[in-house]
């Protein structure tokens, strides 16, 4: 008799070859419409558009839900709708979606469901760039890559689950089947964004627009994500910034664009540099203002009510739980609160967080009405301080953490700064109702590069790398009268 090990077995290879075998009964080769070449698939045009329709309000709440601006909405709506009309699934109907987070990225889901975020709105220069974009997308779907990915993927995952089998792990083969939309979220190889590039270029080309401006927004992104991993102090190679995670880049992939453009000969291309900055002027900029913002060297979260300020040593980097700031010698201050404890004493509560390393002597006092324990502590050769604030039944934890031999005062006085001026936000206050925006300037006479990114409200440490890249002006002379992209906010 066989035992269950050896069924499971069985009825894994027999349900792979059963799925093998009938999918290339009922699928067949199917045609792609953007080669016309016949491919095998275990995925119907059918099926991506059910997919596609089931994963959209997962990918909506996964990238902080949809961008509330109806103007800028249809406009992207107009021009993706527009696009995909040059396409070979150009009956397909598209579904283009701006989403509300500041990571900078674009993606399509099976069946034409195509999103793009507002930080990348930020990024294009122009609505050509755009159209190279929304372009791209759109030949990720026509070229049906989610199809093969998915069908590559799915046999594999199953051949691993045989092999999980014989190894004694116990997953189940159903987790395959059940995948979430990350599934589609996945990195294109390199071949398939060739063939999205190509046939961005071919549809942006029927469309009207400069081929050439996809080339320069690749630029664009190479700058960003070079910039990205400086911002977030990011020193491995294997992560990337949020576009070049799932849309691979590189020299190779920029020079074939470059190349492939040159083919294009258009008479009076669309550029559209203005009509696109009209779209684009005033909308949000950076985190959502409900995760906090950081003006310059001001830190406000409206939904906490709380703010402090902090020295320009220490760059901040707001994260959705906590917020980090790195300093000289790579010290670190981190800030986050603890809503779910169980005490309601603050020396209670800090001992327990700090068990063994709570030390005999510590300063209790009162900061701008907020009751705080302040500590100083040494654990694995690093100099250690925190401070607990107590607003209600709410624990705010200021860290600091610095090597002892790098200890130094100028992080003692940053510390003491958000201390200090660490106090609760009135809700009247209009401060707490700003959010960082994109607005459209013009440079007047004796305006320099330095002089307006001085004058943008964020951290001065990158605010003119930030104002280059936004604008494409590095090494550049600004000229009287020309638009640029410029921080600042609306209430502030």
């Amino acid at each position: 008799m066989l035992n269950s090990k050896v069924l499971k077995i069985y009825f894994l290879i027999k349900r792979f070859f059963v799925l093998i075998l009938s999918s290339s009964v009922i699928y067949g080769c199917q045609m792609n419409p953007a080669s016309g070449e016949k491919e095998f698939s275990i995925m119907s045009k059918e099926e991506e558009k059910i997919i596609g329709k089931s994963e959209h309000q997962k990918i909506i709440k996964q990238f902080g839900g949809i961008y509330e601006n109806n103007e800028l909405q249809n406009y992207v709506e107009s021009l993706g709708h527009f696009l995909a009309s040059t396409s070979e699934l150009s009956d397909l109907k598209f579904t283009f979606t701006v989403l509300n987070t500041h990571i900078v990225n674009a993606f399509a889901l099976p069946g034409g469901y195509i999103y793009i975020t507002r930080g990348l709105l930020a990024l294009c220069k122009n609505e050509a760039q755009l159209a190279g974009v929304l372009a791209h997308e759109i030949g990720h779907v026509t070229a049906r890559h989610s199809a093969r990915r998915y069908t590559k993927v799915f046999s594999t995952g199953i051949i691993a689950n045989i092999i999980n089998v014989l190894s004694k792990n116990n997953y189940a083969l159903g987790n395959l089947v059940g995948q979430s939309a990350n599934l589609y979220l996945l990195s294109y190889s390199r071949d398939q964004e060739f063939e999205a590039d190509k046939l961005a270029l071919r549809y942006m080309s029927k469309a009207g627009f400069k081929v050439e401006e996809m080339g320069t927004f690749l630029n664009s992104m190479e700058n960003y994500g070079k910039l990205y991993s400086e911002m977030n102090f990011i020193k491995n190679s294997n992560e990337k910034s949020d576009i070049l995670s799932t849309h691979p880049l590189s020299s190779r992939r920029v020079k074939n664009v470059i190349n492939e453009s040159k083919r294009y000969n258009i008479a009076s291309p669309i550029i559209g540099k203005k009509l696109y900055y009209k779209k684009i002027d005033g909308i949000t900029f950076g985190e959502k203002p409900s995760e906090g913002t950081i003006f310059k060297n001001h830190f406000i979260h409206p939904d906490l009510k709380i703010s402090f300020e902090f020295d320009q040593e220490f760059y901040f980097i707001n994260k959705p739980n906590y917020i980090i700031g790195h300093g000289p010698s790579n010290s670190k201050i981190v800030l986050d609160v603890d809503s779910k404890n169980n005490s309601n004493d603050i020396l209670i509560y800090t001992k327990k967080i700090l068990g063994k390393n709570f030390p005999s002597t510590y300063d209790r006092s009162t900061i701008n009405g907020l009751e705080y324990i302040d500590i100083s502590f040494k654990k694995s050769k690093k100099n250690n301080r925190l401070a607990i604030v107590k607003d209600g039944e709410k624990y705010f934890r200021i860290f600091l953490i610095e090597e002892l031999k790098n200890q130094s005062q100028i992080s003692a006085n940053a510390f003491q700064k958000i201390l200090r001026t660490f106090k609760k936000v009135n809700p009247e206050n209009k401060n707490i109702k700003s959010r960082k925006v994109l607005k459209i300037i013009k440079v007047k006479k004796g305006e320099t590069i330095q002089k307006l990114s001085d004058l943008q409200l964020i951290q001065p440490r990158f605010s003119r790398r930030v104002f280059e890249t936004l604008n494409g002006v590095q090494n550049k002379k600004l000229k009287e009268g020309e638009q640029l992209k410029f921080i600042t906010a609306d209430h502030y």
